[in-house]
């Protein structure tokens, strides 16, 4: 009930003020969808990442929203790619045939958390990985991923102008990853470093 209510409440405020994920949502499918069987390449979720959500959406408590997923090869070698100066740490965070964490999917592969106007969670609680798409960092240099479904990406042909439709800014991305990094076991870039767009 209490879940049923939160999705409403979430809904209400898309309809009122949609946004360009929301919009994706709406139309689908989304970043936050994987292929069948694509389940192992879901990001990795952190102890701490799994807290926050805990602790600012309690409505989670009765879910089943986390899985543990088996480190494969296929899996730790796509990390490394997301981190080609550091692929010992990876290697340390994500040892071959140990497990992870990541958010589970429904029988389409659609996040859990996944609503018809986008996310449900608050943006606090997203994870990481989640916060930070469609961009990516490599050192200090700010990307986009390719992502031909991805309206962001459509709509706006600048790391610029999509900062400004996803109501980010290159330096708040970058303090996201640096949390990502060392939540997830990899060695940040160092702090003192101008962002670079690429």
């Amino acid at each position: 009930m209490r879940q049923s209510l939160h999705q409403e409440n979430i809904s209400r405020i898309f309809i009122e003020n949609p946004t360009i994920c929301g919009m994706c949502a709406t139309n689908g499918p989304t970043c936050c969808q994987c292929g069948i069987k694509e389940e192992e390449l879901v990001a990795p979720l952190s102890e701490a990442e799994l807290r926050r959500i805990q602790k600012l959406a309690p409505w989670v408590e009765n879910t089943t929203f986390v899985v543990r997923e088996k480190n494969s090869p296929f899996f730790i070698s796509e990390m490394a790619k997301l981190f080609p100066d550091h692929p010992e740490d990876i290697k340390s965070s994500f040892p071959v045939d140990s497990f992870h964490l990541r958010l589970a999917q429904n029988s389409i592969g659609q996040c859990v958390f996944l609503g018809p106007q986008g996310c449900l969670l608050p943006k606090a609680a997203r994870p990481h990985f989640c916060n930070l798409y469609p961009f990516w960092f490599i050192g200090r240099n700010l990307h986009a991923f390719e992502n031909h479904l991805c309206l962001a990406l459509q709509h706006r042909n600048s790391i610029p102008k999509m900062c400004t439709e996803l109501h980010t800014h290159p330096d708040d991305l970058f303090q996201a990853y640096l949390t990502l990094c060392q939540d997830w076991g990899v060695a940040p870039p160092s702090q003192d470093l101008q962002v670079e767009i690429q």
